[in-house]
């Protein structure tokens, strides 16, 4: 998430320098087991109506985007009336899988010239900065429904951005009892260019299905992508006693 009213951040070049430079693939290797799907918008990879970004931006355009906006790279770092480009992400502290996250934007951010931190609270101060707009950025995650709605997390009269949502709300509702696949594709790719020219929070990943198991289970064949549960009738476990047990469904 990207704090829409923040002064370095309410400038749509800089939120899609952001947008354009989160390594999102090294997330989901790293941070969650390589179980997820990256994504650009708010629709899962794999639905029918998924449209993929075609504007793919290089390195020297997120220099370019910095630049626009007054910032000159100097000894590695960005700098403006000689203060340093600095962000700041949020994170609770009792999640360590959004605390890897967070610490691998800081790394991208470092790595394109801008003093990063990683800010870790407790989950109630977490929530409460949030709603306030006390952050930067902030590292979060949500459901989605299973409507293909790519706007789903900017509705109600304010969102978690402080983002105006007019123009993709307007480009949202022209998709309203679209019932043509290719008219509903060509709406939702519509919409994703509207979003990246400004975009109010970095799409990251959906997370896919998987089984985490321990030593206390035996009898498993590796979990295959297209079967996490393969050869399932034939596991068994052991109690804290360390004893043996194979029959199936007591545990």
């Amino acid at each position: 998430g990207m704090n829409t009213e923040n002064p370095v951040l309410n400038s749509s070049g800089i939120r899609r320098a952001v947008n354009a430079l989160v390594n999102k693939q090294k997330i989901v290797d790293n941070c969650a087991y390589g179980n997820g799907m990256v994504t650009d918008m708010s629709i899962k990879p794999n639905a029918w109506a998924y449209q993929a970004s075609e504007n793919e931006i290089s390195q020297s355009d997120i220099e370019t985007l910095f630049e626009q906006e007054g910032y000159v790279p100097k000894n590695g770092v960005y700098y403006k009336n000689s203060a340093p480009l600095s962000m700041s992400i949020l994170v609770n502290n009792n999640n360590q899988k959004r605390m890897g996250v967070a610490e691998s934007l800081r790394a991208d951010l470092q790595s394109y010239g801008i003093s990063a931190s990683v800010q870790a609270v407790d989950y109630e101060t977490y929530i409460a900065r949030i709603n306030e707009g006390n952050y930067e950025l902030f590292v979060g995650e949500t459901a989605v429904d299973q409507n293909l709605d790519a706007a789903v997390v900017l509705d109600g009269d304010s969102n978690y951005f402080r983002f105006v949502a007019r123009e993709l709300k307007n480009v949202r509702s022209e998709l309203y009892g679209v019932t043509d696949k290719e008219r509903y594709k060509q709406g939702v790719n519509a919409f994703l260019k509207v979003f990246n020219a400004s975009p109010p929070y970095v799409p990251l990943y959906f997370k896919t299905e998987s089984v985490i198991y321990g030593s206390y289970v035996s009898g498993i064949d590796a979990p295959v992508l297209f079967d996490s549960y393969k050869n399932i009738e034939n596991w068994y476990f052991y109690d804290k006693n360390g004893k043996e047990n194979k029959e199936q469904g007591n545990e």
